[in-house]
């Protein structure tokens, strides 16, 4: 009966090693992936970033050019000589 728990207790700690194995390589696989993913999407939020910047250009050139004879207020403050 002995031989049978030892047996017992060896085949467990055997299946403990085998599904460790199994998540450090699924989560090792995880990680290439995670650190392949990492620069497309940390470019994807760079043009985020770009995308308001433009908007906020965008927006401003819009009001600038609504009326064409109605000058932006910096353009009246030119020295003249």
């Amino acid at each position: 009966m002995q031989d049978v728990s030892d047996k017992y207790l060896l085949l467990e700690e055997t299946e403990k090693q085998a599904v460790r194995k199994a998540l450090v390589e699924e989560r090792s696989r995880l990680c290439t992936f995670v650190s392949m993913l990492r620069p497309v999407v940390d470019e994807e939020i760079s043009m985020l970033g770009e995308v308001t910047h433009l908007q906020t250009i965008s927006d401003d050139l819009k009001m600038l050019t609504m009326d064409p004879h109605k000058l932006p207020p910096a353009s009246e403050q030119v020295p003249y000589p």
